[in-house]
């Protein structure tokens, strides 16, 4: 509710509806279906950030029930879905074959060879600051080989700030440092890896 409020005051705000499996301990019957009537919301454009989480001790079998209601969710609600995966990789790659949903992947850790189905089957994948730090060589791969119409920029704020600012409270602006890293990888400027990133973001949630 608090989101769909930031999104009625700001013109170019939207907003997701869902539980984080993090959150999982705070989830009470009858929350699946507040978030149903979230989604009605004009300024809702996807169901999340939903997923799977092992890296916290969070029971992992409530996790893939909540995971799955939301997944059956916004297929039957036709929206996009934002996925978090940490930790995860097996299970999570398991459910999206079986859904095959639409929508992104926040802060994509897999690997190339995984990242090359994901787009084919249509998910688009989140980067952010940890891109540009000098062990993130699996990111780099993976940037290299996806479709530039696959890619997202994000936030995560206040985490992950990027280079050269690592170990400060990240924010939006950042977004810069993101994208002129992977337009060293893309062989483009970064105004012109924001615009790209910018138009796929419309197109992934439709605003």
């Amino acid at each position: 509710a608090a989101a769909a409020g930031l999104a009625e005051k700001y013109e170019d705000v939207n907003f997701c509806a869902g539980f984080q499996p993090q959150e999982l301990k705070k989830y009470r019957e009858g929350d699946l279906g507040k978030i149903k009537a979230l989604t009605a919301h004009p300024k809702c454009v996807a169901v999340g950030e939903i997923g799977l989480d092992h890296h916290w001790p969070v029971p992992r079998e409530e996790q893939y029930a909540l995971f799955e209601a939301q997944l059956q969710l916004a297929r039957e609600l036709d929206l996009p879905v934002s996925v978090h995966d940490r930790e995860a990789h097996a299970e999570m790659y398991d459910l999206l074959r079986k859904y095959k949903p639409r929508g992104a992947l926040h802060c994509y850790s897999g690997s190339a060879d995984d990242a090359a189905w994901l787009v084919e089957q249509g998910m688009y994948l989140g980067f952010g600051g940890a891109v540009t730090y000098k062990g993130a060589k699996r990111a780099a791969k993976v940037l290299a080989a996806i479709p530039h119409d696959r890619a997202l920029l994000e936030t995560d704020c206040p985490y992950m700030a990027p280079e050269p600012v690592r170990g400060t409270r990240n924010d939006s602006r950042n977004i810069a440092h993101v994208a002129a890293y992977i337009g060293t990888i893309w062989n483009m400027d970064a105004q012109a890896v924001l615009d790209q990133t910018a138009a796929n973001a419309r197109a992934c949630f439709g605003v």
